[in-house]
């Protein structure tokens, strides 16, 4: 571990944290958030391959194309949660007592639902023997 390096003002790490994001390996400085090249790490070329593809399927359960959450997205994030946290136990194990390693789990797919909707009040009309009506209620309905 001699050769992992990040921006902290002590120059110690004591925090590591597993994290998923896009093209960046899933190990890193929890204090200062310096992303570590896992060949840096002195854990298993077994854990090492086990966590880049685990890495690799992040943001699955987004649409990139049209910035969209595919369909059951929320579902395939949870799913990448436990195997995140299962990961995460694994290297606990293998660097027991070198540092604390928390897991940080994904809330992107949470945040896509969010953005893809919007409360719409007091808009609908409707007609009922030739008198028209407003009708005030909200609801969420999915943007395109």
């Amino acid at each position: 571990m001699d050769d992992m390096h990040c921006f902290c003002e002590q120059k110690e790490i004591y925090e590591l944290k597993v994290e998923g994001d896009v093209g960046a390996d899933p190990i890193w400085c929890n204090q200062c958030g310096c992303n570590f090249d896992l060949e840096d790490i002195a854990i298993s070329n077994e854990l090492k391959n086990e966590l880049m593809e685990w890495a690799i399927k992040y943001g699955e359960w987004i649409n990139w194309d049209i910035d969209k959450l595919i369909l059951n997205g929320i579902e395939m994030e949870e799913e990448h949660n436990k195997q995140g946290a299962k990961l995460t136990e694994k290297v606990r194990e293998e660097l027991r007592g070198k540092y604390r390693i928390i897991f940080s789990p994904s809330t992107m797919a949470r945040t896509y639902a969010n953005k893809n909707f919007i409360t719409l009040i007091n808009v609908e009309h409707y007609y009922s023997n030739d008198h028209i009506a407003v009708v005030k209620w909200s609801e969420k309905y999915e943007t395109y």
